[in-house]
């Protein structure tokens, strides 16, 4: 198990580990001597306190995996720093992150190819509990930007962030069969101007009707 660990990091060491009926816990702990301020740089071995921090990470024999770290404190001894203490921060881990990078990697990997409903089903049977809100924001972020010159059709339809709450549009390439963008609104101006950003679209259509074979003049959106 800690060869398993010191992949993720050289600087953890394995404590120890349980396993439930859905999950594996596992208890790690940093070895490092020292840690920079990650917005000063000055190094630190002053330790100020310590406490448990967990995330998740890729699935381990079928199993959803939870890392549980003792994790530190430091003092910030830089005069000049604005901030007099720090927490100690890790590569794999976005800070406050909940889910590893390669996790996340992950994630994006499976729900590309399906819809988010899917994707969540899929992804809740032994690797990680993500709701379709989640995966939208993800796949979002991790969505490289289109050449707006180079998109003449798409399938637009609405979806729920939280379900009677919050709801998005999403945009997909009826061409290449991927998602556009994923705009945080289905209000008919704000989809209006989403449209109006890509001059040469030429057909919309509704992911449950027939695609609109008309001018964006004829449809009132020009």
């Amino acid at each position: 198990m800690d060869e398993f660990i010191k992949e993720l990091d050289a600087n953890l060491d394995y404590l120890g580990h349980e396993i439930t009926a859905e999950e594996v816990i596992i208890y790690v702990a940093s070895n490092r001597r020292s840690c920079s301020c990650p917005y000063c740089g000055h190094a630190s071995m002053r330790t100020h306190s310590r406490y448990e921090k967990s995330f998740h990470d890729l699935p381990v024999m079928g199993k959803k995996t939870k890392i549980i770290i003792e994790n530190r404190k430091f003092f910030c001894d830089n005069q000049d720093c604005t901030f007099t203490t720090f927490a100690e921060r890790f590569d794999f881990l976005k800070q406050n992150g909940k889910k590893t990078k390669r996790l996340i990697d992950k994630i994006v990997d499976i729900s590309l190819n399906t819809s988010s409903a899917a994707a969540s089903r899929t992804l809740k049977d032994g690797v990680a509990d993500v709701g379709k809100s989640t995966i939208c924001s993800l796949l979002k972020k991790d969505m490289p930007l289109p050449e707006k010159q180079s998109i003449t059709k798409v399938c637009i339809d609405d979806f729920a962030f939280r379900k009677r709450k919050t709801y998005g549009t999403v945009m997909v390439d009826i061409d290449m069969h991927r998602v556009v963008d994923l705009p945080a609104s289905r209000e008919v101006g704000d989809v209006t101007e989403w449209l109006r950003s890509y001059p040469n679209i030429q057909i919309v259509s509704r992911m449950d009707l027939f695609p609109i074979r008309a001018p964006l003049s004829r449809l009132g959106w020009a």
